[in-house]
């Protein structure tokens, strides 16, 4: 008897650890681990979540991107805290909270507070959005579209919210191998309603304190909104067959890229120069 009990053992101790890591599925779940190289990946196949280091860099950051040829980075966890180690993992720790690890330092993705004991799972959504969920009532505690970084996608605002104390803004990465904050930041301009606009949405980037471009796009199809203390507006992107997004670069440029499935191919539809 002892002589098969040892091999089924150590499957039994495989298999239970082949559970705790993720690679290729939407959701990781409170106990699971992605350590590098493995990923999660929307369920429509067009984003993923991992670790990635930036050009010849060796830090390594958590972030988004889209899955093409040319993947582009459209948000970053831990962008002013990078880690040194390939092995770096995220999991959703006792507290119920994202947090990035290597053994030596830890960074919560998730600073919030959740009440003691909840059981929470993180879905990688088909808009590209990082959610953080209670199992019990599905509730959203956390969403990664509320803290960009540079880029806005399909569905994210720009503005504030009082009542949260939340401001959606972009900011540029440092350099285009550094992700950190950089010198430029684009926010929600001056409305000329108290209620509703459509389309016209003044937008600013800046250059530290001082304006360094200031007009409207009109890619916004949603209606900007200044009520009960919410002051924002939603991009809607009009080619809903290509995968589109809004980046502000390192050097203050404000462009729309897109990218086709049908052609493989990627351009930019509009630009602040």
């Amino acid at each position: 008897m002892r002589g098969w009990f040892a091999p089924l053992v150590r499957l039994l101790v495989i298999l239970f650890h082949s559970l705790q890591s993720t690679n290729g599925t939407d959701t990781i779940f409170q106990g699971q681990t992605i350590t590098n190289p493995k990923t999660i990946i929307s369920s429509n196949g067009k984003f993923e979540l991992g670790f990635f280091s930036p050009g010849k860099t060796s830090n390594y950051y958590l972030g988004i991107w889209q899955k093409v040829s040319k993947p582009a980075i459209v948000w970053v966890a831990n962008r002013e805290y990078p880690f040194l180690s390939s092995s770096s993992n995220l999991t959703i720790n006792s507290e119920g909270k994202l947090e990035i690890s290597d053994g030596k330092m830890s960074y919560k993705v998730t600073n919030i507070t959740i009440s003691n004991n909840s059981n929470t799972f993180a879905t990688l959504l088909d808009s590209g959005n990082l959610v953080l969920q209670l199992r019990s009532s599905l509730e959203v505690l956390w969403q990664s579209f509320d803290y960009p970084t540079d880029t806005l996608l399909p569905g994210m605002n720009l503005g504030y919210d009082e009542v949260y104390e939340n401001t959606w803004s972009l900011v540029s990465w440092r350099s285009l191998e550094d992700p950190a904050p950089g010198s430029f930041s684009l926010s929600l301009g001056y409305m000329s309603s108290t209620v509703y606009v459509d389309f016209d949405v003044n937008l600013t980037v800046w250059q530290g304190s001082k304006t360094y471009w200031n007009g409207s796009f009109l890619e916004f199809e949603n209606y900007g909104i200044y009520k009960n203390g919410r002051f924002y507006v939603t991009w809607g992107a009009p080619d809903t067959s290509r995968i589109m997004q809004m980046v502000l670069d390192a050097f203050g440029q404000l462009k729309i890229q897109s990218w086709s499935e049908d052609d493989q191919s990627s351009n930019s539809i509009g630009t602040t120069d």
